[in-house]
């Protein structure tokens, strides 16, 4: 049984700091962000479906270490994420997400400006271009499952800097 391997990466090569055109906000601004934590990205699965030309869809494993705080970013298409272990501090900066909580089955829109708190097993959606940032706030490590429906050749997010 074959299985990808998976990839320890800085947060400075994380697929983060790639460039992305931002949607929606003349005034951001890419930047690289420097540190010595790391995250662990698993790329589980990955194929191009012949019915949505340009995308690419992936299944990734996240691991996020205690205390680790994502920048601000956005993504190229859309992306599912659920919680396996953890809790993840999870802030909208524009745009809205959809939140599926596991305890009760309830559904919540997490607008701009708002932040909520996800544990195992809820899960959200993500649309493409939405800015958002999420943090381990917790002593122990972060697991999340991401599916992703990106733009092909484009790097899976966008560190995004909002001017004042």
């Amino acid at each position: 049984m074959s299985k990808i391997k998976s990839k320890i990466f800085p947060l400075a090569k994380l697929a983060l700091v790639t460039v992305l055109v931002i949607f929606g906000s003349s005034s951001s601004s890419s930047r690289e962000i420097q540190s010595t934590q790391t995250i662990v990205r698993d790329l589980k699965a990955s194929g191009k479906p012949v019915a949505i030309p340009n995308r690419s869809l992936a299944l990734v494993r996240y691991v996020i270490p205690p205390g680790y705080k994502l920048p601000p970013h956005t993504h190229p298409g859309m992306q599912i994420a659920t919680i396996e272990e953890g809790v993840l501090t999870y802030n909208a900066v524009k745009g809205s997400a959809k939140i599926f909580r596991g305890k009760d089955r309830s559904v919540e829109i997490l607008k701009a400006g708002e932040k909520t708190l996800l544990f195992a097993g809820d899960s959200l959606v993500e649309p493409e271009g939405m800015i958002h940032f999420g943090s381990n706030n917790e002593n122990t490590p972060l697991v999340l499952w991401g599916a992703t429906l990106f733009l092909n050749d484009r790097p899976p997010s966008q560190i995004v800097e909002e001017n004042n």
